[in-house]
């Protein structure tokens, strides 16, 4: 099939089933023979011939090979199973260590309150009520509320709603929730 209009040209091979071969050698494959019976060829070959069991010993390390990786896949399923399995138990303990905490009147740890006092802020939070209306400071209130929120356990801090952190930012006075943040 010529291609273009250079010299190169690409042979392909055909089956009777069908298949297609872009090479010769890919065909003497196919048909499982080591040497090509055309001698013109073989002779061109030169040394690149390999002996059936040069083949045999390739085709037993390919083998090897692909056992080799299908037993690697197996072990990793095998231990990503092990680990769902951990995770589920540890989860399972967890909240049955949670409910007796529960049970017991004894506060997670996740949600306890602090042992000491909680201190005064110093000074008032400077929030006018027309700006807290604002786009701009709403969504910095959000970020702060979400800050709170995800390091709640961390910080020892009860958890609060977003209704919440607003009344008490519009409250007059220091609520509790202040007093936490600060």
């Amino acid at each position: 099939m010529p291609e273009g209009k250079g010299k190169h040209v690409d042979h392909f091979y055909i089956s009777p089933g069908g298949r297609r071969f872009d090479s010769r050698v890919k065909v003497l494959r196919h048909l499982g023979l080591a040497v090509d019976p055309n001698p013109a060829v073989a002779a061109r070959a030169g040394g690149s011939r390999i002996s059936d069991a040069e083949r045999a010993r390739r085709a037993a390390a390919a083998e090897e090979r692909r056992q080799a990786k299908a037993a690697k896949k197996v072990a990793a399923k095998e231990a990503k199973q092990a680990a769902k399995e951990r995770l589920a138990a540890a989860l399972k303990e967890s909240q049955a260590v949670a409910e007796l905490e529960e049970r017991a009147g004894k506060p997670s740890a996740d949600v306890r309150a602090p042992t000491c006092e909680r201190p005064e802020p110093p000074g008032q939070l400077p929030l006018p009520l027309a700006e807290s209306r604002t786009p701009g400071l709403a969504s910095e209130l959000v970020q702060c509320w979400a800050f709170a929120c995800a390091f709640s356990g961390r910080l020892t801090l009860t958890k609060f709603s977003v209704d919440n952190f607003v009344a008490a930012l519009c409250r007059p006075g220091h609520g509790s929730v202040l007093a936490e943040l600060h």
